[in-house]
């Protein structure tokens, strides 16, 4: 946008906007990276009528009773392809979280390929 004009009712103004520089920064290695969450408090009492905020809660709930901890404050670590797996066991779960499995065994008593 070098040299671009603006019109207005006051007359034409040229603008003189320096070249943009690019840097094409390398990525660097780092041996562990801490993302914080924050809610985002406007959506927050619309996201926790959703379906999946009980499921994740729930979830969250059963890992701190198992580790018997009480507390308002979660980290998770670990390697990234364990928290890759992790959150997509996850989502995979969610997905299926309803699904209705039927006993219909007694339909097989007398077949003998299921003895």
């Amino acid at each position: 946008m070098r040299g671009s004009s603006i019109n207005g009712i006051w007359g034409t103004k040229t603008l003189d906007f320096p070249p943009m520089s690019r840097r094409n920064r390398k990525p660097r290695y780092q041996d562990k990276l801490v993302i914080g969450v924050v809610a985002d408090v406007r959506n927050i009492n619309r996201i926790k009528e959703l379906d999946s905020y009980d499921y994740i809660s729930t979830l969250v709930e059963k890992i701190l009773i198992n580790k018997n901890v009480i507390t308002d404050r979660v980290f998770i670590g670990g390697d990234k392809d364990d928290l890759l797996v992790f959150l997509s066991n996850i989502i995979w779960n969610f997905q299926f979280r309803e699904v209705y499995m039927d006993d219909n065994t007694e339909y097989y008593e007398d077949d003998s390929d299921f003895d």
